[in-house]
């Protein structure tokens, strides 16, 4: 240590995945994005990964020279400053709620049932299509990605070398784990990488009294005796949009290949069934909505026991097993609002635009970049790089007050030529009736203008699948109808003017005579 530190602060932090959270090597292989994973091939989150995210995070509210004190900087002639803090790798935890320490330790995880599944290759694997300017499937834009689950716990740990007085620079450091904004891993704008804190610790050594300090870092990172509790206080520098949506149809957001044996009623077998069942279906449907397993624990704070639940291999037995991913929830509002800019624009096929210019595949106005983000492989001295969306899209689960109904409906192939039945081209799908569900977005972007064309044009979109004009998922089918949205956090007075300015901007052209 330097002359001007006397100690070290130890924070030990654990947090859990609130969604699906998908940290990615970058390396090619058998899945288009895979996980990065520690020496006894679990799963994990680079320290380096949460360092960026803290980093960002406390330049928000700290000024400049204190995020270069604390995280370190190179200026412009290359001279490097050394970072005051150190953040560990986050490690998973296993079914006893503490991180696995050990290696080798193939015996200890084919006894824990959670680190048995977590070490899997592919513990969670989403399939993900990219929409074209049509809002269909570009042809080659389907690419799978994997994750670890909901209710996926980690703990890790965070030094930083000071003085004894800056106990409320840790606290302010931990509390950034709390930040809505907090997201490690990829695809965050889609809905991956939400967690919060379980439990959080700090606790100071003195550079006079090592030994204390060696026998702390023997510990589990999980570990928190002796330590003075933190508990982060809520952020509220972003804006949080919440809309509940009622289909107002049997809809399908989901799967293929994901075979649920259900009675001819779309009754699961397991469920209690209607007083006068009809019959069971002699085989299980071809295509079902989306059902993920996830993580749950139960039991006293430090003595949780967590649970692998599998709702795919046992259908019904567990509620708030279905669920809108926020990528199916994410890609319609982008290409509605992109609809809705371009009107907003006066930008109209037919008036000396063809459709390339209308709206270029995989590209948007660079109005709408700061709200919807943007991917671009040109030149940085250029202004050409991409940039981070400001909209972030939770998943949404589907049926957590309750199971919804579920109904099996066969399909035939119709030749279109003869108008008969194809033979052999029969096929099933699982439609779910649930009552309502909850949407769940972030903005984090400056305060709308009046005329925001780009605030207005999301808002349209917004109030499109509220009000039941946008639909979602498989097949045309999920029209919903929501109730006015709910805004928090950062000038929400602003944003719910201009949500009520939408209801008064007329949707339609008059079409001159």
């Amino acid at each position: 240590m330097t002359a001007r530190f006397s100690g070290v602060h130890l924070a030990r932090v654990t947090i859990e995945a609130l969604s699906p959270l998908s940290c990615g090597t970058g390396q090619e292989g058998l899945f288009d994005i895979t996980l990065v994973s520690d020496a006894n091939r679990l799963p994990m989150i680079p320290g380096a990964s949460i360092q960026g995210v803290l980093r960002r995070l406390f330049g928000r509210v700290a000024p400049a020279e204190m995020v270069a004190d604390v995280f370190g900087a190179v200026d412009w002639t290359g001279r490097a400053r050394d970072a005051r803090l150190i953040v560990g790798h986050a490690l998973v935890h296993g079914a006893g709620d503490q991180p696995l320490l050990e290696f080798p330790a193939e015996k200890a995880i084919a006894a824990d049932p959670l680190l048995k599944e977590l070490a899997k290759e592919a513990p969670l694997r989403r399939d993900h299509v990219r929409l074209n300017h049509r809002h269909v499937a570009d042809d080659t834009g389907k690419f799978d990605r994997l994750a670890v689950p909901a209710g996926t716990r980690f703990s890790l740990e965070l030094l930083l070398s000071g003085v004894a007085g800056e106990a409320e620079l840790v606290e302010q450091l931990v509390s950034l784990f709390a930040h809505p904004l907090f997201r490690p891993g990829g695809a965050r704008a889609r809905g991956y990488g939400r967690v919060r804190v379980v439990r959080a610790g700090r606790r100071w050594f003195p550079s006079s009294d090592p030994l204390a300090f060696r026998k702390a870092r023997e510990a589990s990172p999980a570990d928190l005796a002796g330590f003075v509790r933190i508990h982060p206080a809520p952020h509220a520098d972003v804006l949080e949009i919440s809309v509940r949506l009622t289909p107002a149809n049997p809809f399908r957001i989901g799967a293929t290949g994901v075979a649920t044996t259900t009675g001819s009623d779309g009754w699961p077998e397991g469920e209690p069934r209607p007083e006068h069942p009809p019959g069971k279906r002699e085989k299980p449907v071809d295509m079902a909505p989306v059902r993920e397993p996830r993580i749950a624990w139960a039991g006293p704070d430090g003595a949780e026991r967590g649970e692998w639940r599998d709702v795919t291999a046992s259908p019904g037995a567990d509620d708030g097993s279905h669920l809108a991913p926020g990528s199916s929830l994410r890609g319609p509002l982008a290409h509605r609002a992109l609809f809705h800019w371009n009107r907003l624009s006066g930008r109209f096929a037919g008036e000396g635009l063809d459709e390339a210019a209308l709206a270029a595949p995989g590209e948007r106005p660079a109005e709408l970049e700061p709200l919807l983000g943007a991917v671009k492989a040109g030149n940085r001295l250029l202004g050409e790089e991409g940039r981070a969306s400001a909209l972030l899209v939770e998943d949404a689960p589907i049926g957590r007050e309750g199971l919804p109904m579920r109904f099996a409906l066969d399909h035939s192939s119709i030749d279109r030529l003869t108008g008969g039945v194809r033979a052999t081209i029969l096929f099933s799908e699982e439609l779910l009736m649930p009552t309502e569900f909850r949407l769940r977005l972030v903005l984090d972007c400056p305060p709308p203008a009046e005329g925001d064309r780009a605030a207005l044009a999301f808002l349209h979109a917004l109030r499109d699948l509220a009000e039941g004009r946008l639909a979602i998922g498989a097949r045309s089918l999920g029209f919903c109808v929501g109730g006015e949205p709910e805004f928090a956090g950062r000038d929400a007075g602003r944003w719910q003017a201009l949500w009520e300015a939408t209801a008064r901007t007329p949707t339609t052209l008059a079409v001159p005579a």
